[in-house]
């Protein structure tokens, strides 16, 4: 289409205009196509979680993606925290990992909360960002021995999946 005509479609809109809602509906319909096929690439949900539960998305008028919040600075113990010590040796070997890697402040943040975690008795409350901290150790942890966690991030998590004599592979982008 020629300015033109895009003009001649569109009368009252500035072309500024025209190509920011084309690029909106493109990245909406990114979104809602991505969101049908979840499935594809994981087969199900294999722990849910209250704080992140899983939803459609939702769009304001005009648009834009209705952000929801999640996390877990609720105030409540974490939804994680009984299955969480019922595999306090899979965290114990963790741990053991975790303090043999280099100092990078993910790895010292990792090391802290899992600590924190191990020697408490009673209620175990997360902020958001402990929560986040401990993100790929709940991956390796809850991952079945049987599969394999794909993902970009394989610095990270062939040490924490290897502690545990689980797999992973790097995906391809």
């Amino acid at each position: 289409m020629t300015s033109a005509e895009v003009a001649a479609k569109y009368p009252d809109q500035t072309l500024a205009r025209i190509i920011r809602d084309h690029y909106l509906l493109h990245l909406k319909r990114m979104i809602v196509q991505s969101w049908r096929q979840r499935r594809t690439l994981t087969t199900a949900v294999l722990q849910e979680l209250s704080c992140y539960p899983e939803r459609a998305p939702r769009f304001q008028v005009g648009g834009l993606v209705e952000r929801d919040r999640l996390g877990c600075d609720h105030g409540a113990e974490c939804c994680l925290a009984v299955e969480l010590r019922n595999r306090r040796p899979d965290l114990e070997k963790i741990l053991e990992t975790l303090q043999k890697l280099p100092p990078k402040p993910e790895n010292l943040r990792r090391t802290r909360i899992l600590k924190e975690f191990l020697k408490r008795k009673g209620r175990f409350v997360l902020k958001d960002k402990e929560c986040r901290g401990l993100g790929d150790i709940i991956f390796a942890v809850f991952c079945p021995d049987d599969a394999v966690i794909v993902t970009t991030n394989i610095q990270d998590f062939v040490p924490l999946a290897s502690a545990l004599g689980k797999k992973v592979d790097p995906v391809e982008v």
